[in-house]
């Protein structure tokens, strides 16, 4: 109870005492005298591991969902930018500069004779004539189409 009457008497006491003018301009200015000066006598590698560590420390405040997203995209872009300069002529993988001005080649036959379980490929142009299907089947009866 004692302490208590001590300490309320104290609080009375300081709530009449202001600084003098300017002591807050002054304080301040020397606040910042001192930490140039305690930075100035620090090493150079503490302080680079200083702010290594501040520097990993801030991106632990990062949103983890929204960093991951960004990197997927970035990923993403750079393996389709990838695919599609890719030279499909070469078989080693290496890019190609594309020509805009090349039309595609549209036909259906394949490039590289395809083999099925070691049988020879078949050609249209020599197969038998009953072994190619019309393109519409072969019926008696009157088409009902428009």
């Amino acid at each position: 109870m004692e302490t208590d009457q001590h300490i309320s008497r104290l609080l009375r006491l300081k709530r009449y005492e202001r600084p003098p003018a300017g002591y807050h301009e002054t304080f301040l200015r020397e606040f910042h005298r001192r930490q140039r000066m305690a930075a100035m006598r620090k090493p150079w590698h503490l302080a680079a591991w200083e702010r290594v560590t501040t520097f990993w420390a801030s991106l632990a405040n990062v949103e983890v969902p929204a960093f991951a997203y960004a990197t997927v995209a970035a990923v993403a872009l750079a393996v389709s930018v990838a695919v599609v300069t890719m030279n499909p002529d070469s078989g080693d993988g290496t890019l190609a500069s594309t020509n805009i001005y090349n039309t595609p080649d549209l036909s259906l036959t394949p490039k590289i004779p395809i083999y099925v379980n070691g049988a020879t490929p078949v050609s249209l142009t020599n197969a038998p004539e009953h072994d190619i299907l019309e393109s519409r089947p072969a019926s008696n009866e009157s088409p009902n189409s428009f």
